[in-house]
């Protein structure tokens, strides 16, 4: 056993990947296939020499991106469930359909208090 040097947490030997955190603790040789510390510069067994090494800075900026995008993700999906329920109430509400009534009234006897209006000011202003 060892011990992943992100978490601290212990690991087995041939664990390439950290299995409570994630971190790339080991890289495997491309030409042996032996395990080994991925920060060195080669593999120990044959010397051939790390060309997948990354930069731990660059694998911790990826792993936050990685969360804000499911934060955002999240939060996406979330308003859209949001939206589609106050849409299915203003639809299928009684309520709403005595407001829109209402206002097809109101309309009506704005177009005829209209029409009165303009009937009496062509009376006065012959």
């Amino acid at each position: 056993m060892r011990e992943c040097p992100e978490c601290k947490n212990e690991i087995n030997e041939q664990d390439i990947i950290c299995s409570h955190c994630g971190y790339e603790v080991a890289i495997k040789c491309m030409e042996c296939g032996e395990v080994y510390d991925k920060r060195q510069d080669c593999c120990p067994k044959c010397g051939c020499p790390t060309n997948n090494k990354k930069d731990d800075n660059n694998l911790k900026s990826l792993k936050i991106l990685n969360e804000k995008e499911k934060l955002i993700s999240y939060g996406m999906i979330a308003i859209a469930l949001v939206l589609m329920i106050i849409s299915y109430t203003r639809v299928n509400n009684e309520e709403y359909d005595f407001y829109k009534e209402h206002y097809a009234e109101c309309e009506d006897g704005y177009d005829d208090a209209k029409d009165m209006a303009n009937s009496y000011s062509s009376s006065f202003f012959k």
